[in-house]
């Protein structure tokens, strides 16, 4: 499971995050928009965080707790390989730019 905050949480409504829960889901994921309280954050198994510039994040430590990497690392490749065109499902999601 995947929890995040939701948008009336004061996230950020961004492309790269609405695609990356789009991904979550539809490789079997589920991803629930929940207050994230917390008392959670010491009980996570996997963080990740989301960007533009970086996709997906993997974090790798919390304090002297070493966390997981192995979905935050999937979705990374897997949204590379979206935007460089590499997986036809999801070709809508990318404008061809001509030079």
């Amino acid at each position: 499971r995947i929890y995040t905050p939701p948008l009336n949480a004061g996230v950020l409504a961004g492309i790269t995050r609405g695609r990356v829960i789009q991904l979550a889901e539809d490789l079997v994921h589920p991803v629930f928009e929940t207050d994230v309280p917390i008392s959670w954050v010491p009980l996570a198994e996997e963080m990740f965080l989301t960007g533009t510039a970086s996709y997906v994040v993997p974090i790798t430590h919390f304090g002297r707790h070493q966390l997981e990497t192995d979905v935050g690392n999937f979705l990374n490749l897997k949204l590379r390989q979206v935007m460089s065109g590499q997986i036809e499902k999801y070709q809508h999601w990318n404008t061809v730019v001509r030079v």
